[in-house]
């Protein structure tokens, strides 16, 4: 058996020579003036054109009076992009990193696979339709620097489209305005985005959108359209926005677009026809790898393990003590329930209101009438394992509701509920088939009710009823969400973690004021772990901000000086830190004589890792995988995916962390999720949902008070 990841190395031999060119700029807009000024240049010089190293980067370098030349042309005909540009002159002291050739080699390969028949062929072979949905399969490429070296990612992502264009499903809507708020892609499959407005028909904006030099395909649709057709806005997630007419959009499906419009197969169906075992997402990359090594002779054989066995290792829960009140043993997910019910360890700690009184729990079911003997016996069975554990329980007042009620009807019955001053609210409800963050589903309409008004909850799903073979294995996780969510902490780490004395999960949300410009609302989050996995306690914070530095008060809150002086703290960030955020927490760590350690959990457009046996072809990599990117960075596979192929986090440290503690505190503090012991979440508990949480705390829903010890998000 072998590890494969889908990186391949660059053979740097086999590049031509790079030249840069340095922007000369009148405001500090680089970034998005480089990128936009290096598609340019590829439209209308020969050679690639690239921006990296903060340099456009080519391999046909062009004379000054050539690039005078289209930067006059540019400052006439898009004044507004780039009338901040001053000047673009030849760097000739730069020297290609392997960054820069690495991106390079990028640019070669999305040509290729744009423009290859070959590799069209193969990708639409991957192509599923169902009932006017189409799931395609697309190729991305990505640069990385592997041992100071170049390598490329190949990887097969699914976009689920409507196979006609809006034009068409507009006829569905009883009004245009309906379509606000939808995902969209255009034909080119470049810009996806939201649609934000109406702007009008085409017969007033063709003149203005052909003026913008659109690609061809566009450009056609644009002349040949009717001019009664609409023209709409589309955002994309880094917030630019492009005007199209309908008919050059393709409506992205979520779950939400179905309900919209009226679309026959369910979400369930597409997700299956999304997902890609092991073999064959491995066969896509392998196949299409060997049309760009025979094309290009710019990439060799993926990395393994056979090969490059110094960049991989494995973490095991063999190694990992746990401590329940009356017993330390080794982790075993299996074993779990057995500790608790058939050992009778303990509860390692126990809230002390419970040992004096009995839990109370609510009850709300969404279910059809038919269910409700299933309910009753889950009920029984939840009765029966709480006092195993020597908790009493008494049911509380039952109410039911229709899953699709409205807001402010599912409000009101939760208020009846909260009015019976429950523990928790045990609610049944229809299954949620997908993580989207759809305001309609009745799952985040309750969350978004109870986490406001600080109330816990649990949600169970109809399969779980229904599922005899795994019902008490399920029960078990339902008993310690319910333990865990009213204060109780069923188990900790034996050994505490050797390199840190906390270990704190940190979330900061941005979102414009409204009426202030330049302005924008900051929530903060945070979750304060001992380095024994005990929850020392939460914090969400929101204020106002001007521009991108965090506040000095703001700071305090999330680590003050009378907690963390002096103390090691690694800090878990659910994505990437912006801006400053590193240097003004390096400097308050300065200033109260703490260290700081920090982990970046990268969880979007990662490579994926594969298991190869020759007998056995291609399965799912072992959870604990870890590919080593450098000293500093890694991939690790943290879960497993039931029918498709798991999607790595990337973890990204600085010196003087090392990456292996970095990769141990991201692997081992998943373990404290206490509400999924057959399948642990993704990312450790300290950013479990971080993202979602900062979220909803600037828009005002949260917990009444700022901080708290009752994990609500398990």
């Amino acid at each position: 058996m072998t590890i494969i990841a889908e990186i391949f190395p660059v053979i740097v031999d086999n590049l031509p020579a790079l030249y840069a060119y340095k922007i000369e700029l009148t405001d500090e807009n680089l970034i998005k003036i480089g990128r936009k000024l290096a598609y340019q240049l590829n439209r209308y010089l020969q050679g690639y054109w690239l921006w990296t190293d903060y340099r456009i980067v080519t391999n046909k370098p062009a004379s000054q009076g050539e690039i005078e030349a289209i930067l006059q042309e540019l400052w006439q005909k898009k004044a507004d992009e780039f009338q901040t540009l001053v000047a673009l002159k030849r760097d000739k002291e730069w020297q290609a990193s392997a960054q820069a050739q690495a991106d390079f080699v990028v640019k070669v390969l999305e040509e290729k696979i744009e423009n290859l028949k070959e590799i069209h062929q193969r990708l639409r072979q991957e192509q599923k339709e169902i009932n006017g949905i189409l799931v395609k399969r697309k190729i991305e490429v990505r640069g990385w620097v592997i041992e100071n070296q170049p390598a490329v990612s190949l990887s097969v992502s699914s976009q689920t489209t409507s196979k006609y264009n809006l034009t068409y499903y507009l006829k569905k809507l009883a009004l245009p305005e309906e379509m606000l708020g939808m995902m969209v892609v255009d034909k080119t499959e470049k810009v996806k985005g939201t649609i934000t407005n109406i702007v009008g028909k085409l017969a007033e904006h063709k003149k203005r959108l052909l003026s913008f030099d659109p690609r061809p395909l566009i450009k056609k649709i644009i002349q040949t359209a009717p001019d009664s057709e609409l023209v709409v806005s589309v955002r994309t997630r880094s917030g630019q926005s492009y005007d199209y007419p309908t008919s050059a959009l393709h409506i992205v499906v979520l779950s939400s677009t179905l309900k919209r419009l009226g679309m026959k197969p369910q979400i369930g169906e597409i997700i299956q026809k999304c997902i890609l075992p092991p073999k064959e997402r491995a066969l896509i990359i392998k196949d299409i790898s060997d049309i760009l090594k025979k094309e290009t002779a710019l990439i060799s054989n993926a990395y393994n393990l056979k090969e490059k066995p110094n960049l991989f290792s494995n973490f095991s829960y063999k190694n990992i003590q746990i401590l329940f009140a009356r017993k330390q043993v080794k982790y075993e997910p299996r074993k779990m329930a057995q500790y608790l019910f058939k050992y009778k360890y303990g509860v390692y700690q126990r809230l002390p209101a419970f040992k004096e009184r009995p839990l109370r729990l609510s009850v709300l079911t969404a279910l059809p009438s038919r269910e409700d003997r299933l309910i009753w016996e889950t009920l029984k069975g939840i009765g029966n394992k709480l006092k195993q554990l020597h908790f009493g329980v008494r049911f509380l007042y039952e109410a039911r509701v229709n899953p699709y009620c409205s807001y402010a009807e599912l409000e009101k019955v939760v208020l009846n509920l909260q009015a019976q001053n429950p523990d928790l609210i045990l609610a049944f409800f229809p299954d949620k088939i997908t993580d989207e963050e759809d305001e309609e589903d009745i799952y985040v309409k309750f969350k978004t009710s109870t986490v406001r008004r600080q109330i816990p909850s649990q949600v169970i799903q109809e399969s779980t009823l229904k599922d005899k073979s795994a019902f008490q294995y399920a029960l078990t996780n339902v008993i310690l969400g319910i333990l865990g969510k009213t204060g109780n902490t069923p188990f900790i780490l034996a050994e505490p973690l050797k390199y840190t004395d906390f270990v704190v999960g940190i979330d900061i949300g941005r979102q414009p004021r409204q009426r202030t410009s330049g302005s924008v609302n900051v929530g903060a989050l945070t979750r304060i772990y001992l380095n024994n996995g005990e929850l020392l306690r939460y914090g969400i914070y929101d204020m106002p901000l001007e521009g991108e530095t965090l506040p000095a008060n703001l700071l305090r809150l999330l680590f003050p000086w009378e907690e963390f002086q002096g103390k090691r703290v690694v800090i878990h960030r659910d994505g990437l830190f912006r801006g400053e955020e590193k240097e003004i927490l390096k400097n308050w760590a300065q200033e109260i004589r703490a260290v700081f350690y920090f982990v970046e959990v990268i969880k979007q457009d990662n490579p994926r890792l594969y298991g190869y046996d020759p007998n056995k072809s291609f399965f799912r990599p072992p959870e604990g995988t870890v590919f080593k990117l450098n000293e500093y960075e890694a991939l690790l596979i943290s879960s497993q995916s039931p029918n498709g192929t798991p999607r790595p986090l990337r973890i990204r440290t600085e010196p003087p962390f090392n990456i292996m503690d970095a990769l141990n505190s991201v692997f081992v503090l998943r373990l404290l999720h206490y509400g999924s012991l057959n399948k642990l979440p993704r990312v450790p508990v300290t950013i479990h949902y971080a993202d979602k949480i900062a979220r909803w705390a600037l828009q005002g829903i949260k917990p009444r008070q700022p901080e708290g010890n009752i994990p609500f998000w398990l």
